[in-house]
């Protein structure tokens, strides 16, 4: 294994991704887990640039980079390997203007 991270986006109470995230901890593969229906923007925080750009984002330049804050966890999105994403919690678009922006996109 090549230890970059999955990242897993789901639901909190998700039996399958459940499955998932415990396969690719016994593979040892390291996992981020979050829900940003029930997480963005208040305890989910991403800061991502994606494209041709400097090289202080990826080693090579270009594809995404920046970073993705759950929790106590924090990923270099330069550095993922994979995402699983499956049925998160619907965006709350009540309240900031900002929030409601990012969910119709």
């Amino acid at each position: 294994m090549d230890g970059r991270l999955v990242l897993v986006c789901t639901e909190h109470e998700d039996a399958t991704a459940d499955l998932v995230t415990a396969e690719l901890n016994r593979r040892r593969v390291p996992v981020l887990r979050f829900d940003p229906g029930q997480g963005f923007p208040a305890r989910v925080v991403l800061a991502a640039r994606t494209g041709a750009g400097s090289a202080s984002w990826t080693t090579s330049g270009r594809g995404w980079g920046g970073w993705l804050a759950a929790g106590e966890r924090t990923a270099d999105l330069s550095a993922v390997r994979a995402l699983y994403h499956r049925r998160p919690s619907p965006y709350p678009t009540g309240g900031a203007e900002q929030t409601g922006r990012f969910a119709a996109q």
